[in-house]
């Protein structure tokens, strides 16, 4: 029994000897493990990376780039068509503009066609007095100062539409000034780029805003001639 008991103690301690030693050699092929583990992780994020860095490096197949190209410089062919456009309603619009103006101070109350239907209605009631053989004289003296009284008043009323149009002119004149600047840097930012067909255009709307530019000019040498915004 003695024997039994002491064989019994140190099959125990053997055990505990033995077992520590293996979970030693466990803990330490687990981390070996983890080592390499957590190694190929690293290597594969960074083949990825690497692979991404080349797919971003490299170059756009030359299909790809025409394909870019040409929708490029056609949307830049459409807005400067846009812009050719724009700046030729500008001017139309000017130009209508102010014939609406002229035509509204002309046509206002005490124009010239009013005061003409005005000397004419009194100077016949004054022939029918003559006609009639009643206040030859008296008659004859009111025709002239109705004549007389009618040159007044239209020169007044020259000189007030003079006056109105030329404001209007000047108006249209800083506008169309304006435009003609606006289209002098159009045509310089884009004619060396630009294509035939645009340069044409840009050529056009050049002509455009200088030919309005010298009608208005005549226009200020004869205040009562209103211009039609489609004459070119």
């Amino acid at each position: 029994m003695l024997f039994i008991g002491i064989n019994n103690h140190w099959r125990k301690i053997w055990l505990v000897i033995s077992i520590v030693p293996m979970r030693i050699i466990v803990l330490t092929i687990n981390r070996e493990i983890m080592k390499t583990l957590v190694l190929a992780s690293l290597i594969a994020i960074a083949s990825t990376g690497s692979t991404f860095a080349n797919q971003s490096t490299t170059s756009i197949p030359d299909h790809y780039k025409n394909r870019m190209e040409t929708v490029n410089l056609s949307k830049k062919v459409d807005d400067l068509e846009s812009q050719i456009e724009f700046h030729q309603r500008n001017i139309a619009i000017f130009w209508n503009q102010y014939d609406l103006m002229v035509a509204r101070i002309q046509n206002s109350k005490g124009n010239r066609v009013e005061l003409e239907s005005d000397k004419d209605y009194f100077v016949n009631v004054h022939k029918q007095n003559i006609q009639k053989g009643v206040a030859i004289e008296e008659s004859k003296k009111a025709i002239e100062q109705i004549e007389k009284k009618f040159q007044k008043e239209l020169a007044k009323r020259e000189a007030y539409e003079a006056k109105e149009i030329a404001r209007m002119q000047g108006s249209l004149k800083e506008a169309l000034t304006l435009e003609q600047r606006k289209v002098d840097r159009l045509r310089t930012k884009n004619e060396k780029s630009a294509n035939h067909d645009i340069l044409v255009k840009l050529q056009e709307l050049d002509r455009y805003c200088s030919q309005s530019i010298q009608r208005l000019a005549d226009l200020q040498q004869n205040s009562y001639r209103i211009s039609i915004a489609s004459e070119k």
